[in-house]
């Protein structure tokens, strides 16, 4: 007996039901998917389940075997002297791994959070079952430290504690062993270092295609004389026992570490207590137990006596005090100036991935000299107006400098009602669009790096070159005063189309010509 695929009769109508089952049962699946994404909930579960099951799919090997003779350009120790931290440096860094570290250094599933998307838009990043707070630990991924060979310009060092870092860097490369990975010199062996740090911090720049944003944020907020940690370039090399040998992962960003060694030049002998806060809410009071504070301030250095009991009277002023009393007493808690000039920077830069979006990556210090709290930025790849879901591109241009966060932000609403802050923060702005914020210095500036980091990131894939071209924009010309041939201007993430269109918005709105966009957190719901 023959099989029959179609009815001999009437295919016709045969066909035009089939489609029309088609078409139902595609709406139905819509309907479903909506539904489930409608609801925190379940939309938590399936994007936490989706994500934990990327983690068992095959990683795609590093195909290109590092060249034997590198790119022109990699840093000499010798020449570069003590400062090891300049946009002109590029690092050759060889990561070596057996088998048993690899493994060990393997992503470790914790328990999931039940609700991470809220109706409001807000992401919650603090997972109590993982070791640190983002939205990997949020969707039940903890990244455990292992052990490795590193080598560095040439030095040696075996038995260096190591893992992998970041939240989104990381889920992005979730099948790829181009990974970020942060390096810490001094766990097993106590007083080993290079470059007077004992903490390596390699950002594989994953979603930056101008190989820039995040280093040349840093760069912008010490000019402007906010506290920041100092980034070089690294040429980065991975080898795993029984995989393959020597293959080229490509360009890292290379950033300092924020610990002692970072403190102490910044803030004499001494010091400060630097804090990685991750919460919409800064400085809400908890309660007088430092237990309530302890997870989302996640302190980075030591905390010396006093700084847990100073953190709690700033939360409770900050919470309690009248509109009078805030006003009149915030220089006793906050050096109003530096937060006004780290604010000046994040609002600039239409930084949404921080103090005025998410909650996260920024630092908070405690100067042990006037025990008063300041900012400083962490995490700067998606500044520069790129984060997709603040807004659209063009919004993110002419965003809103009296009104600079997303969503509710208790913290900037109340210090933005105080008037003194406000004169301080129009001149922290004008300060910086006067000497930092501004094309002719800005563009001559992206120009040199892009000499610097081009070949590195030709060497690895001449499409990636192609890419930075364009997401910078070509080079001008010392006579030209509009945009380099093939500057691609157009590209709405186009750092130096931004970098035009933003000065000229802020420009228009202290000038009082501009109201700009108040930026609204894109939502499912």
């Amino acid at each position: 007996m023959k099989f029959r695929w179609r009815p001999r009769r009437g295919w016709i109508r045969f066909l035009a039901k089939s489609f029309l089952w088609a078409i139902f049962g595609l709406v139905i699946l819509v309907i479903t998917l909506w539904t489930v994404v409608r609801q925190p909930r379940l939309a938590s579960a399936v994007f936490s389940m989706l994500v934990q099951s990327g983690l068992n799919g095959p990683m795609e090997e590093p195909k290109l075997e590092a060249p034997a003779v590198p790119p022109a350009g990699l840093a000499d120790p010798v020449s570069v002297g003590s400062d090891r931290y300049a946009l002109t440096n590029v690092w050759e860094v060889r990561l070596s791994f057996s088998s048993n570290e690899w493994a060990t250094l393997s992503p470790r599933r914790v328990r999931p959070l039940k609700e991470i998307f809220r109706r409001d838009g807000q992401i919650v990043l603090r997972n109590p079952a993982a070791s640190r707070p983002g939205i990997a630990g949020a969707m039940g991924i903890d990244l455990p430290w292992s052990t490795g060979t590193v080598v560095v310009a040439g030095t040696s060092m075996d038995r260096v504690a190591v893992r992998f870092k970041g939240n989104g860097t990381f889920l992005e490369a979730t099948r790829s062993y181009r990974r970020s990975f942060k390096l810490d010199l001094n766990e097993h062996v106590p007083g080993r270092s290079w470059g007077g740090r004992k903490m390596l911090n390699l950002g594989n720049m994953g979603s930056d295609a101008t190989a820039m944003r995040e280093v040349l944020g840093y760069e912008l907020h010490e000019r402007a004389g906010v506290p920041a940690p100092r980034a070089a370039y690294a040429r980065v090399t991975l080898s795993v026992e029984n995989r393959f040998q020597n293959r080229l992962l490509g360009l890292y960003a290379m950033v300092e570490d924020i610990d002692a060694a970072w403190v102490e030049p910044r803030f004499g002998k001494r010091g400060a207590t630097v804090f990685k806060p991750v919460t919409y809410d800064l400085f809400l009071h908890l309660g007088d137990a430092w237990e309530a504070y302890d997870a989302t301030y996640h302190p980075k250095t030591k905390l010396a006596e006093g700084d847990r009991e100073r953190l709690i009277e700033t939360a409770r002023f900050f919470t309690t005090a009248d509109e009078s009393e805030f006003a009149r007493r915030l220089g006793e808690f906050f050096d109003v100036d530096e937060v006004a000039r780290f604010l000046a920077c994040q609002v600039l830069l239409s930084n949404y991935d921080g103090i005025l979006g998410t909650g996260q990556n920024m630092l908070l210090y405690l100067d042990a000299r006037t025990r008063r709290f300041g900012l400083a930025p962490w995490d700067l790849d998606q500044g520069w107006g790129v984060i997709g879901f603040a807004g659209s591109a063009e919004q993110r241009v002419k965003a809103s400098l009296w009104h600079p966060w997303m969503g509710r932000n208790s913290f900037l609403e109340r210090l933005f009602r105080v008037e003194d802050f406000r004169v301080r923060y129009r001149a922290a702005l004008e300060s910086v669009l006067d000497q930092w914020f501004r094309p002719e210095y800005l563009e001559p500036r992206m120009d040199a790096i892009s000499r610097t980091v081009r070949p590195f990131l030709a060497e690895e894939d001449a499409a990636k070159a192609a890419r930075h071209d364009l997401a910078v924009g070509a080079p001008r010309s010392e006579s030209d005063e509009g945009p380099g041939e093939g500057a691609s201007l157009d590209a709405p993430q186009n750092l130096k189309r931004f970098v035009r269109g933003r000065v000229a918005s802020a420009r228009a709105q202290l000038e009082g010509r501009e109201v700009g966009e108040i930026i609204r957190m894109q939502s499912f719901w």
